[in-house]
């Protein structure tokens, strides 16, 4: 009789429990086993119910905006307990989606923001001291020959550090969009910038890390305490091995910085004289000069972002310290522009007044404005109802691969960038050896042979995979690359991808942060709105990342200023033709 009424239980033990995730899924709110409300406040005291959805589907349905470790620590357990969606966001400047979810609990770290400046930093299993909640920074004055640093939150972005250190005569890095905060997706990543050829990507910047690991603990990760952790959060992936919620960067003495705007235009500028076959354009001589011309240029010290077009070259260049000054420049730039005007069919250079910065924070606020307070964003929705939070703005369909020396003077070269449409950002900003040979770090080793970074977009036909075909073995950067790259795990991490996949499975076996592309991130899938183990786990990566349950495209008309920042305020607008030609007298 006790065997007949266990069958009959079992077999209606759907119907008894109701609704649950089909095996290795999260759990969604449809869920009868999903946790009531106040199992949530209980655990997690702060969490915000989310009710909204948008046009693109569903969110997250709960958020919770941390004011320290212990918040993340009871966030991160309570989501492995009740096997529910975790997604991390800082400032939602990820262009790839990856602080988006469909579903489970967003953890917000956006007011964690205090900054601390160090004399020197050791490194202990303790960890830094962290910062207090001021909101005023210590200043300190470095002492020649020992390595500053400053210790501070996620969301501290990069122009408000360097405002923080400033008055301590310091520089850090950032890139060249104001607002992103550099410890999170910036720096775990890669990481480049205006200064980034000379002192090292974000990545390079660590001397530590405090972070909550998918366990819920919280570790101190340094060269003496959790070096392997340590390795992988430098350049493995921002949400990836846990929640970054303190960091300690290097910190440098200021020097002078000189920034030119220099202008260069073809005579042609008929759509049809861009050929997709060959890669000739009205102005691929000239950058098949320059392109020859930029391992000089690294080697010298220097940084440029160039802005290519088919009938147009646009370059904003940075001289810091010794190559400071408008004669160093003239001297640097007169040989090169003067060539490149003699091509066919090309105008005689233009440039802008070089101007010479005796602060980083007087550069950027000057190139690309100051910091402004951040105004408060539109509800996810769309509608009149305004928030405070953070949230992702979708995905960018970018493309990108990296160029070193041998690529860049390579007879091939503008055959090459058929690909591209002739329009492309070259930007040589990479560190090279400059910093070491970057095997204390776990981004892409294609940055330590690259000259620079191409960038373009991925959309009708247009693309890099001209590039990629003469530079396979480079790789592109994973911020700027493409969701949909093939053969994506050697693409965004080269060698370093094995170590990378068996640490996230040692750390993370159930995948309790997901994000794509990210390590292991084949062994997650979208199902139904939600995101399950794949089962068996793929013993190899797919061709392309997967894609999450949530995926949306980026609208660049709304929320381009904030994703991209602006770019140089002098430098966009181009000189009357006529006008400004030649160099600048000292």
């Amino acid at each position: 009789m006790k065997s007949i009424v266990l069958l009959h239980l079992l077999a209606h033990l759907p119907q008894i429990l109701g609704a649950s995730a089909p095996s290795g899924c999260r759990k969604l709110r449809t869920d009868d086993d999903w946790p009531a409300p106040e199992v949530w406040q209980a655990a997690i005291p702060g969490v915000i119910p989310n009710s909204e959805n948008n046009t693109s589907g569903a969110l997250p349905d709960y958020r919770i905006r941390v004011r320290n470790a212990s918040d993340v620590q009871n966030a991160v357990k309570f989501a492995a307990a009740h096997n529910i969606r975790v997604s991390v966001i800082t400032t939602g400047h990820d262009q790839l989606g990856r602080s988006d979810a469909g579903s489970g609990l967003l953890i917000d770290l956006s007011l964690l923001k205090g900054v601390r400046v160090l004399e020197s930093f050791q490194p202990t299993e303790e960890g830094a001291e962290s910062p207090d909640n001021s909101g005023v920074p210590n200043v300190i004055v470095p002492k020649e020959g020992v390595q500053a640093a400053v210790t501070f939150g996620p969301a501290v972005a990069g122009l408000a550090l360097n405002y923080a250190v400033n008055a301590s005569g310091l520089l850090t890095m950032s890139g060249a969009a104001a607002t992103v905060a550099v410890a999170g997706g910036w720096g775990q990543n890669g990481g480049y910038g205006p200064l980034t050829a000379q002192y090292g990507l974000g990545v390079d910047q660590w001397l530590e890390a405090k972070i909550v690991t998918p366990d819920g603990e919280l570790k101190i990760a340094n060269k003496v305490t959790n070096p392997d952790l340590f390795w992988a959060i430098r350049g493995g992936g921002g949400g990836t091995f846990g929640v970054v919620v303190e960091a300690t960067w290097k910190a440098y003495p200021m020097v002078p910085i000189t920034g030119i705007n220099w202008y260069i235009n073809s005579t042609i500028t008929s759509p049809n004289a861009t050929s997709t076959s060959t890669g000739i354009t009205p102005v691929s001589a000239a950058m098949e000069y320059l392109f020859s011309e930029m391992p000089n240029l690294k080697a010298m010290g220097i940084s440029a972002y160039f802005y290519v077009h088919p009938s147009y070259i646009r370059c904003f260049a940075l001289h810091p310290g010794n190559n400071s000054g408008i004669e160093n420049v003239n001297a640097v730039w007169g040989p090169i522009l003067t060539k490149m005007s003699s091509f066919p069919n090309m105008t005689p250079f233009q440039t802008k007044k070089p101007l010479t910065f005796n602060t980083y924070s007087q550069f950027f606020d000057t190139t690309y404005g100051p910091l402004a307070s951040a105004p408060a964003n539109i509800g996810t929705n769309g509608s009149s109802g305004v928030v405070t939070e953070p949230y992702n703005r979708g995905i960018v369909p970018f493309d990108s691969n990296l160029l070193s020396a041998e690529h860049l003077r390579s007879p091939n070269i503008t055959y090459a960038f058929r690909t591209t449409g002739g329009d492309y950002g070259v930007l040589m900003c990479a560190p090279g050896d400059q910093v070491g040979d970057g095997s204390e770090t776990s981004a892409n080793p294609g940055w330590r042979k690259a000259v620079a970074l191409i960038v373009g977009t991925k959309h009708d036909g247009i693309n890099m995979d001209g590039p990629r075909e003469l530079a396979p073995e480079m790789g592109a950067y994973i911020n700027e690359g493409s969701t949909s790259a093939t053969n994506w795990t050697t693409s965004f991490w080269g060698s370093n991808y094995p170590r990378l996949s068996a640490l996230k499975s040692s750390i993370d076996p159930y995948m309790t942060f997901w994000v794509s592309p990210g390590i292991n991130a084949h062994y997650m899938e979208a199902r139904d709105g939600r995101a399950c183990l794949v089962d068996p786990q793929p013993t190899v990566p797919s061709l392309t990342p997967p894609e999450m349950e949530r995926h949306v495209v980026a609208n660049l008309t709304k929320d381009g200023l904030f994703l991209f920042g602006r770019q140089e305020l002098d430098g966009t607008s181009f000189p009357a033709p006529g006008t400004l030609e030649g160099l600048w007298e000292v």
